[in-house]
């Protein structure tokens, strides 16, 4: 069997989906898009005729890399169960899942450990609950697996972007009569994917030909 045209850029984040951990969930997502990746997630499909966890193993399927934040004050029962269907998939899958890759992510360092003993040796990316740090865990997990041709802004000027982004937003939203506050995740990806390819385009402009 063929590998899936995209399954090398997909990347499964696994995350609390509520209004507390929004501006983290929104940052991992432009930071995944800008590293030149396509996020993936639970949230993309409300098909209800679906069976949800049939849902979340198809996507794993379809994702070499995941992103896992389990960290004990934003954890939820199911997000252990992801992660772990993830390690599963790459263990019992297919031929071409035996190189997924995950990062675990974590508000604080150590409190992952708590209630997840059988990941000790498993490295921890602790953000400290915080947008910017989030930002420069995902950066530079995946800068590493991009080609050496491409390149990553550091986490510093990720951040500005991402700020520029978020100051852009109700202006794009306007035009589409739609709410910042209310985007589903569809919605925040047909807004953030020509923004960046847009802002990517104009820094390979060369200013000597100006």
């Amino acid at each position: 069997m063929t590998t899936p045209a995209t399954y090398e850029q997909n990347v499964f984040i696994n995350c609390p989906f509520d209004e507390k951990y929004k501006p983290l969930f929104q940052a991992i997502v432009f930071t995944v898009q800008v590293c030149r990746f396509i996020p993936r997630c639970a949230l993309e499909t409300m098909d209800a005729s679906h069976i949800r966890l049939e849902k979340i193993m198809a996507i794993i399927e379809e994702c070499k890399y995941g992103i896992h934040d389990i960290s004990v004050k934003a954890a939820r029962h199911n997000m252990p169960l992801e992660l772990g269907i993830f390690v599963g998939c790459r263990q019992y899958g297919k031929a071409h899942h035996r190189l997924k890759q995950y990062m675990v992510l974590e508000g604080k360092k150590h409190s992952s450990k708590v209630y997840l003993s059988d990941l000790s040796g498993q490295d921890y990316m602790a953000y400290n609950n915080k947008v910017p740090e989030v930002i420069g865990c995902v950066r530079n997990w995946l800068a590493d697996k991009v080609s050496e041709t491409v390149f990553i802004p550091h986490a510093p000027f990720l951040c500005t972007e991402y700020e520029a982004f978020r100051r852009d937003l109700p202006g794009l939203c306007a035009i589409r009569k739609w709410s910042a506050e209310s985007l589903s995740f569809k919605e925040l990806l047909s807004l953030s994917t020509p923004w960046i390819n847009a802002r990517t385009e104009l820094s390979r402009i060369d200013p000597s030909q100006d």
